[in-house]
């Protein structure tokens, strides 16, 4: 049975160092995928170093006190601008933790909140978005509010000016900045925005929906020594220390996907427990999902607020190439980028001239490989 687990394992890493080649366009070699498994071997053992730490009052307090005061500004621009009352989830009206309350009651083992490792960038990161706390740009879906606390891993301290880069698709499975998505020059749904003095980020997006072969998720990066240019209104990317993805429990996502528009989504969604890159994640030992309260508890559609600590190494530097496995180099068309300029004037990202699809169907071709496989060897 050790054998058979042993061999299983190292078959489905195998078939998914075989989609990652498919998606950043280039062979992963011995040397790199040996790297890759110290990083996230050392991320679990920093999780665990920094497990104490990150559930100490204060810090729990801090992360709660950011949340619930973007859900209070939320709730009072709904009322201001549109006259929509919302009945706030009692879980997000709390100030502070009394001093009675046992911590582990509201962050129970193992913590909701914890270090990430470190994953693929995806098929569809794209340079140059704005510096802005609101990604929506009137794109429809149930409104997310997010907040991330970024953690160093080699201190367990929050890490402040670290400028975080967001990026999603739509509640139908589209992204922007790409020909192949027919949204070229187009940047909804993309931004960035910096943490604070506390290592807290926040930003007001939707929570989004799937495209085919791949469950729910976001899509992050943290750079740090960058520049902001354009009066501020842009970031040259310096030094990128984390690059992730950000899940939603399978529960949740159960419910938004009953609710307009992600009705419409045509897309097969996989569930959590199908996705290799959610089961990446899981499997190193840390907690996948994001805790997620609906801001109104009793109407799903006024809103959902998230949390999560997210962990980087401050001395790594993991190359983020935008729009990874487009071309030959993971960059786009055979030429590499093709520049567009938006309605507006400005430059815009570059558009990928081929997609997704290969990616996706590699993806698919591993789980269903990996899946017979799995039954062949324990059905007997």
């Amino acid at each position: 049975m050790k054998f058979t687990n042993t061999f299983l394992s190292s078959l489905f890493l195998a078939l998914l160092s075989t989609e990652l080649v498919s998606a950043h366009g280039a062979m992963k070699t011995p040397a790199e995928l040996a790297k890759r498994a110290e990083h996230i071997a050392n991320s679990r053992r920093s999780l665990e170093k920094c497990g104490a730490k990150l559930r100490t009052r204060e810090r729990l307090e801090r992360r709660m006190m950011r949340r619930n005061a973007l859900v209070q500004e939320f709730v009072e621009l709904k009322k201001r601008e549109a006259g929509v009352d919302i009945s706030v989830n009692p879980a997000l009206r709390k100030r502070d933790l009394s001093g009675q309350v046992v911590l582990d009651s509201l962050f129970p083992n193992p913590p909701v909140c914890v270090l990430a490792p470190e994953l693929a960038v995806g098929p569809f990161y794209a340079p140059n978005m704005l510096i802005r706390s609101d990604i929506r740009e009137d794109i429809p879906g149930i409104e997310l509010l997010l907040a991330l606390e970024i953690v160093d891993v080699n201190t367990c301290e929050v890490v402040p000016n670290v400028m975080v880069d967001f990026w999603h698709c739509t509640s139908l499975g589209v992204y922007s900045a790409f020909e192949v998505e027919g949204t070229a020059g187009e940047t909804f749904l993309r931004g960035l925005q910096p943490t604070g003095e506390d290592g807290i980020v926040t930003v007001t997006s939707i929570v989004p929906g799937w495209y085919q072969g791949r469950t729910t998720h976001i899509h992050i990066a943290a750079h740090t020594n960058g520049t902001i240019t354009g009066n501020g209104d842009y970031y040259t990317i310096g030094q990128t220390s984390h690059i992730g993805q950000l899940f939603f429990p399978e529960s949740v996502i159960e419910q938004i996907e009953t609710l307009e528009p992600y009705t419409s989504n045509t897309n097969t969604r996989v569930t959590n427990a199908e996705d290799g890159y959610y089961n990446e994640e899981a499997g190193t030992g840390y907690e996948a999902d994001m805790d997620i309260h609906f801001i109104d508890e009793n109407d799903w559609t006024k809103g959902v607020a998230a949390t999560m600590v997210v962990g980087i190494d401050t001395a790594a530097n993991h190359s983020l190439e935008w729009g990874s496995g487009g071309g030959p180099d993971g960059a786009g068309g055979p030429d590499g980028t093709v520049n567009t300029t938006t309605t507006n004037g400005t430059q815009a990202p570059p558009v990928q001239e081929t997609g997704g699809s290969t990616v996706l169907s590699v993806r698919g071709m591993a789980v269903a490989a990996f899946s017979i496989l799995t039954g062949l060897f324990l059905g007997h």
